[in-house]
């Protein structure tokens, strides 16, 4: 099994790429082996990574230069931050049409990869469109700050939405623990339909940007906390 994982800069030095591992084994005696990497255009910062069936790599484009400074025009004066992106082996980096974002967060494919859906994290919107471009496209709004989508064993996904406002861009510039709060919803790729899997205030776990499910549970990925949640869940 390969993982593709977006991968910023560490120690001052500029690498920011899509790197693949190849997973093996299971409980201890898992291990990972680095594979290879795509680089980003112009070294931009991506934030989540998903592929086709053809395996065409999609990732969001967050921030251009991954400066806070985006982040601010962004909440405060609307401006648009980033975009969708695709590679392939043959064609090399390329915008998918119609993506400006304020912004662009989680990604997924859906459709037998014809279209790709992402979050909006300053709009509080999730949007789908064609990857071929060509419009289309539609969005429907969740509020708060959606992050990064999962998706589950019945084919719809999951996305965590930062419901904290203010308090979670103090956690931003340090302010620990970072205890703000988040809301988790189950989202049907075909129609957009959406409905609220659970909520949290952050006391046990804060600013949660991820939830996998995985054997009737919930992981918890957090964006800036130590530490990652679990939490049983009942299905009908």
């Amino acid at each position: 099994m390969l993982l593709y994982v977006a991968a910023h800069q560490v120690g001052g030095r500029s690498r920011e790429a899509i790197e693949i591992f190849e997973l093996s084994g299971r409980g201890i005696d898992a291990s990972v082996v680095w594979k290879a990497c795509i680089p980003t255009a112009n070294a931009i910062q991506a934030n989540d990574v998903a592929l086709t069936p053809e395996s065409t790599v999609v990732v969001s484009n967050y921030q251009p230069d991954g400066g806070i400074r985006h982040t601010i025009f962004s909440a405060l004066f609307g401006t648009r931050t980033g975009n969708v992106m695709e590679w392939s082996h043959d064609g090399g980096w390329r915008t998918i049409p119609a993506t400006e974002a304020r912004l662009a967060n989680g990604v997924a494919i859906a459709r037998r990869g014809e279209t790709v859906l992402y979050a909006e994290t300053m709009s509080g919107r999730i949007h789908r469109v064609p990857i071929a471009g060509g419009g289309g496209g539609i969005d429907v709004e969740i509020g708060g700050n959606p992050d990064n989508f999962t998706r589950t064993p019945r084919g719809t996904l999951l996305i965590a939405t930062h419901t904290g406002g203010a308090g979670f861009m103090l956690c931003r510039f340090g302010r620990t623990p970072c205890t703000t709060s988040w809301a988790v919803y189950e989202v049907d790729p075909d129609t957009l339909a959406t409905h609220k899997v659970l909520e949290h205030d952050g006391s046990v776990v804060g600013a949660v940007a991820t939830a996998l499910e995985v054997d009737g549970r919930l992981f918890l990925g957090s964006v800036f906390d130590d530490r990652v949640g679990v939490m049983k869940i009942g299905r009908p």
